[in-house]
């Protein structure tokens, strides 16, 4: 019986692993390529990972971009979100963009800055959103994210079911927890055969449920017979509760303009002091 040891083999074995694992890093290289060079699968898990956070079902039904270098971004057209099980849209947009850096990315969820947020055509019902609102536990908003680079809304409208809001436009240039909040925001209200157009300046004190609203703008009513011109200061503070929504501790003063065929116009100064509520159409 030969008891000299057998040919050592563990060297062969050593040397192969680096290139088995070279290998494999290759092969996952190549299939992350391949899955990150199509923007609808990332697109689709980023908002499935968003709505599920929300308790909505977000998607979309047009094309998506994304890019990664620098500060990554997010673009989807035909964005649809929706309450499970609903048949009505809570929220459509023709075009979505969200722009994070990639600590945002890193940090899972932990940190909420985004660089921006842009809309183009969104379309809110009002309806669907005081029914997920009421599906939310007590005290359960969602958190409110850093915004560098701000929010912009074009085209905008809110569906009221008897009004509705067409050619909404907002513009913030910065949003953040605890500070205040300082934009314009300008549409159309439609009611029937009546409008009102207005463009106002808007400050929130804090972007919460129950934080102070101050505005200040134009705005004119307008019907077939006559118009009113307004130049509106409100001071308020927010309120959403199972009574509705609304503003708490209101206070409206204006500078009028009355408008009528033959009659000479009439100018006014007018005040308000009122809550005021927002339920059931």
């Amino acid at each position: 019986m030969d008891a000299r040891p057998g040919p050592d083999r563990s060297p062969r074995r050593g040397r192969t692993r680096p290139w088995a694992a070279l290998l494999l890093l290759v092969v996952l290289l190549v299939a992350l390529a391949a899955w990150l060079s199509r923007p609808a699968q990332v697109a689709g898990l980023v908002l499935r990972q968003a709505g599920a956070a929300l308790g909505l079902e977000i998607g979309f039904d047009g094309a998506a971009e994304y890019r990664l270098r620098g500060v990554p971004h997010l673009m989807v057209r035909g964005l649809d979100v929706r309450r499970p099980g609903s048949d009505a849209a809570l929220l459509t947009a023709r075009r979505a963009f969200l722009a994070l850096p990639w600590s945002t990315l890193r940090s899972r969820g932990a940190d909420l800055t985004v660089e921006r947020v842009e809309l183009d055509a969104p379309v809110l019902d009002l309806a669907e959103l005081q029914a997920w609102l009421a599906t939310r536990p007590p005290g359960d908003g969602p958190r409110v994210p850093t915004l560098t680079g701000g929010v912009r809304v074009t085209g905008g409208a809110v569906e009221g079911g008897d009004w509705r809001v067409d050619r909404i436009g907002v513009d913030v240039p910065f949003l953040a927890p605890g500070r205040p909040v300082r934009g314009r925001v300008f549409g159309e209200l439609a009611m029937g055969t009546t409008r009102l157009p207005f463009h106002v300046h808007l400050t929130l004190a804090a972007p919460a449920r129950d934080a102070a609203v101050g505005l200040a703008g134009n705005a004119t009513l307008v019907t077939d017979s006559w118009s009113l011109e307004m130049q509106p200061v409100l001071s308020a503070r927010l309120h959403a509760g199972t009574d509705g929504l609304g503003l708490d501790d209101m206070r409206l003063g204006m500078r009028g303009r009355h408008v009528a065929p033959e009659r000479d116009a009439l100018r006014f100064t007018a005040g308000l002091a009122a809550p005021l509520r927002y339920r059931d159409g």
